[in-house]
């Protein structure tokens, strides 16, 4: 998938792209406890939960290549996933003002979407459960686009799919995966400073932010800023 080059200067940014895990909902309870169910199951103990945090935000085989050496990998995924699946509704929520900014923001009247690693499944439920897929435009997870975040590709199949660009863009997210993928694809990156997810790991220039956030309603002020 080729990027699709903005014509002229860019009069303002009218798209918002999002990350789910972390960002839009928190999902850590659901996630950490997958990863110790399946360490019991097949290492028979549990990790120390610095280590699982230390995993927040990076893709899924990342996370299974450094905590489960030498084990089959598709049945790690599916051992997580058993336990995963099983409880992820009633082990996640919205971030506090998440809901009201994305209010604000479609009456504003930008684009919204959100670029996950997520499989399709349970980022649907998570969005219906309450009741925020309305807001988006575009929703793209994992495996949807030829090569999913940190890729540029992932971001520019849903840029593709508001009818935006990416010099009109911004991509909030919580872990540098989604910062670096958010600059590889030529956006503002923001991170979100209620991240659970570490700032240790790729040591990349490119996971540095262009701007941080304390809160959900900051993201419309900078918003307001940006475009003044």
């Amino acid at each position: 998938m080729e990027r699709q080059e903005f014509v002229g200067r860019p009069p303002r940014i009218d798209t918002i792209i999002f990350d789910f895990d972390g960002t839009l909902m928190d999902t850590n309870d659901a996630v950490m406890s997958s990863w110790q169910y399946a360490a019991r199951e097949l290492l028979g103990h549990e990790f120390p939960g610095e280590t699982l945090t230390a995993t927040l935000g990076e893709p899924i085989m990342c996370t299974v290549d450094y905590l489960f050496p030498g084990y089959d990998p598709n049945l790690v995924v599916k051992t997580y996933r058993r336990f995963h699946h099983e409880h992820f509704e009633e082990m996640i929520h919205l971030f506090p003002g998440v809901r009201e900014m994305l209010e604000e923001l479609r009456e504003r009247g930008y684009k919204l979407g959100v670029v996950t690693n997520r499989l399709r499944r349970t980022t649907d439920i998570g969005l219906r459960q309450f009741d925020i897929e309305k807001f988006f435009g575009a929703v793209v997870t994992i495996g949807e686009a030829p090569k999913d975040k940190p890729a540029p590709e992932h971001i520019w199949f849903a840029l593709d799919k508001l009818d935006s660009f990416a010099e009109m863009a911004a991509l909030v997210g919580d872990s540098q995966n989604d910062i670096i993928g958010g600059h590889n694809a030529g956006l503002i990156s923001i991170r979100v400073a209620w991240a659970v997810a570490t700032d240790d790991g790729y040591g990349d220039e490119a996971a540095n932010p262009d701007y941080v956030i304390d809160t959900p309603s900051g993201l419309v002020g900078l918003m307001d800023r940006l475009n003044s």
